[in-house]
């Protein structure tokens, strides 16, 4: 498995974005790496794209967080309900918290303290006409920001992915906050995107105090 990883520093925290570049099924022993209720959820997806998605996700971010051949069997990177977020689980429970997003051959993650929330999106930068979504889901002043922007298929993307990552910082609906502005979330979250090779990807913070 090869694969391109980026580190961005953003509120004080290491935020990943690994490009994968080849993976072959059949190339890494699954077992050596997933545990056993990773590969149940695996068992479940039907659609290969998203097999590989979960695969590469598992791998990258055991890499990362330097958990070693004994211990990454025993571990777990899920989404847990009991406390609506997303982590790492051993066998004596919840060990990092961390926010995880994926897009085409792009996935994005960082971690968390216990006590803390975080909220990662990322988004493919497509060539797509975008008016028509703009129209629909966006309020006012950020429909007129995107329509007046020098790149406005950029703004689009980093307004999109700035939702969705307060979305996961708070465990709500994208939909609760599509009336809200960019404007009105960057005065109540501390909210950051970048724009690179392709990608933008945007991570939110609760303000302190």
């Amino acid at each position: 498995m090869k694969y391109n990883l980026h580190t961005f520093t953003v509120f004080n925290k290491q935020l990943y974005v690994a490009e994968i570049i080849k993976f072959t099924e059949g190339e890494v022993e699954l077992s050596d790496f997933l545990s056993h209720e990773e590969l149940s959820i695996l068992s479940k997806r039907k659609h290969k794209a998203k097999q590989k998605e979960f695969i590469f996700s598992r791998y990258v971010i055991k890499k990362v967080a330097q958990i070693n051949k004994e211990k990454a069997p025993l571990t777990t990177i899920k989404y847990c309900k009991n406390i609506n977020a997303a982590g790492i689980f051993n066998q004596q429970g919840l060990i990092q918290k961390l926010s995880l997003s994926h897009s085409g051959k792009f996935i994005a993650f960082s971690f968390c303290s216990l006590e803390e929330d975080i909220g990662v999106d990322i988004e493919v930068i497509a060539k797509r006409a975008t008016k028509a979504l703009t129209d629909e889901f966006f309020c006012q002043d950020d429909k007129q920001r995107i329509n007046s922007a020098a790149n406005a298929n950029e703004c689009f993307y980093q307004f999109w992915t700035e939702k969705e990552a307060v979305t996961k910082l708070v465990n709500t609906s994208i939909f609760s906050l599509l009336t809200c502005s960019s404007a009105e979330l960057h005065h109540n979250y501390h909210l950051e995107s970048i724009i690179q090779g392709g990608f933008i990807v945007s991570i939110a913070a609760h303000k302190q105090g």
